[in-house]
């Protein structure tokens, strides 16, 4: 696994799921997120509030490990920070950190838990909490049939230091774009291959022109 720095992009290749706290993680992957998420930073820039999304390009890329190692070393630098997983067709954080599926953000969308505070879950990681999807068995093909997604983030943006938001893929729904609008940036994820990299590029120029900035592109193995 390998990054390199291009212009206020990142692109990292052969991204793994390993998590950066395992001891099995490769030192390469580390060091590899370790970049990703300087030139992250360094695109945000100074006195933001630290609010970003990760989504994956389409169904072929993941984009819970990649948001899942960006909270880490978040956490890791001392900030209090959560990570969301707003991916209501296919959640995976739960799994990741073996936390319960429910209640979750779901739960605080339609009014039966009204305070967000209470849905962080603590993880292993100090300083690290998640709130799940919230969706058990069931699954929304868009995040805003579950109700005011500009006011759920408004409320999300203040419940930590930083907050990091898992979100469906760009390009099967407008989840990506509707919490594009409200967050700090996007890191979006993608397979490798050079059709990827096009397909990136153009997707790139749609937050372009919608004003969303994209942070990053990881290209995955």
């Amino acid at each position: 696994m390998s990054a390199t720095p291009q212009g206020e992009q990142v692109i990292v290749t052969g991204a793994s799921p390993h998590l950066v706290t395992t001891p099995t993680c490769p030192a390469a992957v580390r060091e590899a997120y370790h970049t990703l998420f300087t030139n992250v930073e360094v695109a945000l820039g100074p006195g933001v509030r630290r609010f970003i999304a990760v989504a994956a390009l389409d169904d072929t890329a993941h984009a819970a490990p990649v948001a899942a190692n960006l909270a880490l070393l978040a956490a890791e630098s001392g900030e209090r920070t959560v990570l969301v997983d707003a991916d209501v067709r296919t959640p995976t954080l739960h799994d990741l950190f073996g936390v319960a599926a429910t209640p979750g953000l779901a739960q605080y969308f339609t009014g039966r838990h009204d305070d967000l505070d209470a849905l962080v879950q603590p993880t292993p990681a100090p300083r690290l909490g998640v709130i799940t999807a919230g969706v058990g068995p069931a699954r929304f093909d868009r995040l805003d049939r579950l109700g005011d997604v500009p006011a759920v983030l408004r409320d999300l943006a203040h419940v930590a230091d930083r907050v990091i938001v898992v979100v469906a893929p760009v390009l099967t729904g407008t989840s990506a774009l509707l919490v594009g609008a409200h967050v700090d940036g996007v890191v979006v994820v993608a397979t490798r291959g050079q059709s990827r990299r096009r397909e990136a590029a153009r997707v790139g120029a749609l937050l372009d022109r919608m004003r969303i900035p994209m942070l990053g592109v990881v290209l995955a193995a």
